[in-house]
């Protein structure tokens, strides 16, 4: 607007209108109705009525144009609204501080003033100051004021308070637990706030409550520190605050239960609750309750102990507090005791029975009466014979363990095995036969000081086989006990046993074929032997097999008797084979001038190796081959047996073969792209191969490190080497060497790399609009370039021309384009670029709504959002814009747009720019 005066007036106002400061011109024109009122740069009207109200129009041409610039404005005729008085009723507290009453008033507009008057409407002036230093009500009136006229009066009513009374300290309740966090409740109390404070002034606000039905409750924010003093202060409903904090201490009980911690397994535990008055609930370790005021366990068990937990509930409080104790239920464990058997001859002086109890525990032996003996060592009686039990326990502080048993046997000693009752089979187990038991005596077999074997007599003989292999000449023992297990003296018994019947040492279990092989039994005095072989049955300790074929070959069983024990079989594979060609290289490569190296093979254990040349005559040693002339030569080894000159293996053959060195390659230098700072993977390529060659890459011509590598599939083809870290900036040079299948190495030659570096531009495409053609040229500093795509495509109806030039026209929306363009240059480098090509819709650059039916309308058919310069929106629709606000053209100018249209899947997309509104064409 170039306006500036109110266009809000007073009946019986004056209207004051005029063009901005710092604007001229000419042709002013002020009009209502079409009917002038003024052609100067201002409108003046007095006295003003509702008749003066309606729409207006001013026009005028600035100074240099042509133009004539129209506005449009509003003026209304009425009466001011009062201020905004957001609360009627301010209440102040008492010797608060001053206060100005602007804070609680503010006016409607900023050209309106506000105007105070005191109750009888009297008018005050300036803003009044309030000083609340008396209780009671004060009300004021206040209207807001424009240049022309006032509002009506509203009223402000002010009331300060007294503050509210402290509460007393006998009105509060605390419900202590043992975590330190009392919850308050304020009894009596007053329609107040009740907040509680670490100080009697100033201080950390840590908890606060309000009450309902003259109770109020404080929860506690943090922890309390039991023994300290808290403060309370009363706050009425509109800030006031008692002039004075009630103090309270705080004091927490340690344990409400009474009662042991630890209880003897089988005693009564009894707890009680230090308390009177309130619910008392008890909960068990189990879960189970009980609302008693003293709990009672009777006969403690393990399962018994654990954590006992109090509950008392103040319903006055509307609280519960809580304890627990973890109880214990102790039985210690058993006493060590030394020995828990004790075996006296009769009427022999005993040793006192000896156990080892814990630090600060007292032993207590009892009798098999359960008589409590006097003692901590007592000594058994063997006045007579029989077994007799003893026990044993451990007590600290009343709690008793269990009990040990300790057994005593008072008996006679049994008779000693004649050693010519037992009799020793000889087997793969020896068996121990024992003539004339006595029933239900134990017979016992000792190996070593190692019980072997053991059972009851029978009243006749017993064999008792033995848990042990016996390999030569050993000590054995029997000893007999009776019923009370009082032992007799040990028999010593000699025996020999073998495990293995078959001598491994003076046996073969492999035997080369033609030669001579040997199978023997272990000798045992008085054994009689019998072999089974795949040719019959030979009754002979040694069995021996002349000139040996595969016809000898198989199981052979060796069945030994002996001192009337069963028969004892022992089994063992015979093989008959010719050894194996010995394990060498059968092909050895040198190159022609190299230093050889005498041939070598493997033989088998107790075989020796044995050398041929190619005319098959035997060598006296290992051969050195001759790698002086390029060929290949013969030669032969075998493996003999050391000790039958017979027994040898067939010959395995060995090629030697000399090659000369591979011829070196020259290759012309390699062209490198390098593409904006970074480098197409290096590779070399060698024009024709030969098969299973090997081409190395190294960076220096003797040594260096080994920069790339490939083998020739042979044909003569053509061989690619990738250079591994192969990224080049900058000219360098490699070194070509070759390895034929032999291993032998060429020359190395010198392989030069130049590096070409060109650039591909731009970086990223304009987008095309529907409809409208569309060109775009790409660019590179690539002599003689050659432009296609390689990947990806382009939009329907665009191409791309071998000089880089994208161009085309699209008759419908689509999505972006991705594809990749790649440049050839001369030198046979080349660039890859990836782009994307989206589409716009075409939209209008100017329009000129003048009614003749020719682009009137601003992209008809689309939903679109227009604003002024000044960022106010002017338009919203459907079905393009004709140019107007509020049903009136706006003037020229350019005119920024949101247009809102589909693509071709049905998603909303959006674009914006500026549109030129053109009134003549």
């Amino acid at each position: 607007s170039v306006i500036e005066g109110d266009t809000k007036v007073c009946k019986d106002g004056s209207i004051k209108l005029a063009v901005k400061s710092g604007l001229s011109g000419s042709d002013y024109q002020w009009k209502k109705e079409n009917a002038t009122l003024s052609a100067s740069n201002t409108l003046s009207i007095s006295n003003v009525t509702e008749a003066d109200a309606g729409e207006y129009t001013f026009s005028m041409k600035f100074d240099g144009c042509d133009k004539l610039y129209t506005e449009n404005f509003t003026v209304e005729v009425g009466g001011l609204p009062e201020p905004n008085i957001p609360v009627s009723i301010v209440y102040l507290c008492l010797n608060s501080g001053e206060t100005s009453l602007g804070k609680f008033v503010s006016a409607t507009s900023d050209t309106y003033t506000l105007m105070w008057y005191k109750s009888d409407a009297s008018p005050i002036g300036a803003t009044p100051t309030f000083n609340p230093n008396l209780a009671g009500t004060t009300k004021y009136l206040v209207s807001q004021k424009s240049s022309t006229c006032e509002s009506s009066k509203a009223e402000l009513t002010v009331v300060v308070e007294n503050p509210p009374a402290q509460i007393g300290a006998n009105n509060v309740i605390f419900c202590t637990s043992d975590d330190a966090k009392p919850r308050m409740r304020i009894v009596n109390a007053g329609n107040f706030t009740y907040n509680l404070y670490t100080a009697h002034q100033g201080g950390t606000k840590i908890g606060s409550g309000t009450a309902v039905n003259d109770t109020a409750t404080i929860e506690v924010t943090q922890d309390l520190v039991v023994g300290n003093n808290y403060f309370i202060e009363t706050q009425n409903a509109h800030g006031c605050v008692s002039d004075y904090r009630t103090q309270v201490p705080v004091t927490i009980k340690e344990s409400w239960i009474i009662g042991p911690e630890k209880v003897c397994f089988g005693d009564n535990l009894s707890l009680s609750a230090d308390y009177s008055g309130g619910q008392i609930v008890w909960t068990k370790p189990d879960k189970s309750t009980d609302v008693s005021a003293t709990l009672s366990v009777d006969n403690m068990k393990f399962e018994d102990a654990g954590v006992y937990s109090l509950y008392i509930k103040e319903p006055g409080l509307g609280c519960t507090m809580r304890d627990e104790i973890r109880v214990t239920v102790v039985r210690p464990e058993p006493p060590t005791v030394d020995n828990i058997s004790y075996r006296y001859i009769e009427n022999a002086t005993a040793a006192p029975m000896t156990a080892t109890p814990k630090t600060g525990f007292t032993l207590k032996w009892y009798n098999s009466e359960n008589t409590l003996l006097s003692g901590q060592s007592p000594v058994p009686a063997t006045n007579k014979t029989g077994a007799f039990k003893y026990y044993v326990s451990q007590d600290s502080l009343g709690c008793e363990s269990p009990v040990v048993e300790v057994t005593v046997i008072v008996g006679t000693v049994p008779s000693a095995v004649p050693a010519s009752d037992i009799n020793v089979c000889i087997a793969e187990k020896p068996t121990v036969q024992i003539k004339n038991t006595i029933k239900d005596y134990t017979y016992t077999v000792y190996y070593k000081n190692e019980v072997v074997a053991e059972g009851k007599g029978n009243g006749a003989s017993i064999s008792l086989p033995s848990k042990v292999s016996i390999l030569e000449n050993a000590e054995l023992g029997v000893t007999v006990s009776d019923l009370y297990n009082v032992s007799s003296e040990l028999t010593k018994v000699n025996l020999i046993s073998v495990n293995n019947l078959i001598d491994s040492q003076n046996s073969t279990s492999s035997v080369c074929d033609g030669a001579t092989g040997k199978l023997t039994a272990v000798d045992i005095t008085g054994a009689i032997y019998e072999w089974t072989t795949p040719t019959g049955a030979f009754a002979e300790q040694s069995l021996t097999i002349t000139n040996a074929s595969t016809a000898d070959a198989g199981t052979y069983t060796l069945a030994v008797t002996a001192s009337g024990c069963p028969v004892a079989k022992q089994t063992i594979e015979l093989k008959v084979e010719k050894p194996a060609k010995p394990s060498t290289t059968k092909q050895v490569y040198y190159c022609k001038g190299d230093v050889a190296d005498v041939l070598t093979a493997t033989a088998l254990s107790g075989y020796k190796l044995v050398w041929f040349d190619e005319s098959h005559t035997q060598l006296p040693d290992a051969p050195r081959p001759n790698v002086s002339d390029v060929g290949s030569s013969i030669y032969y080894v075998m493996q003999v047996s050391v000790s039958d000159e017979n027994c040898s293996s067939d010959r395995e053959e060995i090629t030697v073969v000399v090659e000369d060195r591979p011829e070196p390659v020259v290759l012309a230098p390699v062209n490198v792209c390098s593409i904006q700072d970074n480098t197409q993977p290096l590779s070399v390529r060698i024009p024709t191969s030969s098969e299973g060659y090997i081409y190395s890459l190294y960076s220096q011509p003797t040594e260096g490190s080994l920069a790339g590598r490939a083998v020739s599939a042979g044909d003569g083809l053509p061989v690619d080497i990738a250079v591994k870290d192969g990224d080049v900036s900058s000219n360098t040079v490699y070194y070509l060497e070759i390895t034929n299948q032999g291993g032998c190495t060429s020359e190395r030659t010198p392989v030069e790399i130049t590096v070409t570096e060109i650039s591909l531009s731009p970086d990223e495409l304009l987008p095309y609009q529907v409809g409208e053609f569309y060109s775009q040229r790409l660019t590179t500093n690539a002599p003689n370039p050659l432009y296609e795509i390689v990947a990806g495509y382009l939009p329907l109806g665009f191409t791309l021309s071998s000089t880089g030039d994208i161009s085309g026209t699209a008759s419908e929306f689509a999505d972006p384009s991705e594809f990749t363009v790649e440049v050839t240059s001369s030198l046979g480098c080349s660039v890859k670029k990836e782009y994307s090509l989206k589409s716009e819709i075409l939209v209008s650059k100017m329009f000129s709504p003048n009614g003749d039916g020719i682009n009137d309308i601003f992209m008809k058919g689309y939903k679109m959002t227009i604003f002024d310069r000044l960022g106010r929106k002017l338009f919203s629709g459907d079905d393009g814009w004709d140019g107007t606000y509020h049903g009136k053209v706006v003037p020229e100018d350019v005119y920024y747009y949101i247009i809102y249209y589909k693509d071709k899947d049905g998603t909303e997309r959006r674009v914006t720019s500026y549109v030129t509104l053109i009134k003549m064409m």
